[in-house]
């Protein structure tokens, strides 16, 4: 309960900051020399390894920047790259102990060879549902026997909706609140048949 309550803290936060610096963040934004557009991608790909800001908020930014379709073509490699070289970085130094640990509990176990039969649809679904910690399916997936190609390709595709919704909502909060809200209100609408079918085939 905490935890979520700090998270929704969080993005109120970022979000109240956005509003009052709003005319500041606009001149930023229309800065446009190389090294300003490989700094945000850098940022962000950063902010996916380390989640020390809500990764929406980041998406966001680059969506007023880029627009709606180059913003989330940039937002979903951007989380991609960072859940790459998280699974590299954790199959590479803990995979022996991991796969240890998860073979250790009988159910964590069964479930865990489940998940690697089926990793493309558990990615994927993972993926869609943005209240799935990012880094648990990172860290989780790099422990298991999950091939590194499934898990990215999963990955890229159950990011797509999401990443092009923030841009979205970054590129209208910029010019037209009401219709960040709107798309917001859809993506809630989505979200709820993508959690109904993941009920429905788990």
């Amino acid at each position: 309960m905490i935890k979520k309550s700090l998270v929704i803290a969080a993005y109120a936060a970022s979000v109240a900051l956005l509003l009052l610096y709003r005319e500041p963040i606009m001149q930023w934004l229309q800065e446009d020399s190389a090294s300003h557009h490989i700094l945000l991608i850098g940022a962000a790909i950063l902010f996916g390894l380390v989640p020390i800001v809500p990764y929406g908020i980041v998406a966001g930014i680059i969506g007023a920047k880029y627009g709606p379709y180059w913003g989330g073509i940039a937002n979903a490699l951007s989380s991609t790259a960072a859940a790459a070289i998280m699974f590299y970085l954790v199959r590479f130094a803990f995979h022996e102990q991991g796969s240890r640990l998860l073979s250790k509990n009988p159910t964590i176990g069964k479930f865990t060879v489940q998940v690697e039969r089926n990793a493309f649809i558990a990615v994927l679904f993972a993926r869609l549902l943005p209240f799935v910690p990012a880094i648990v399916v990172n860290v989780y997936a790099a422990l298991s026997r999950m091939p590194f190609r499934i898990f990215a390709v999963a990955t890229l595709i159950g990011k797509l909706p999401t990443m092009f919704v923030f841009a979205l909502v970054g590129d209208q909060w910029m010019s037209s609140i009401g219709g960040a809200i709107r798309v917001i209100v859809l993506y809630m609408l989505f979200l709820l048949v993508i959690l109904a079918a993941y009920r429905r085939f788990r």
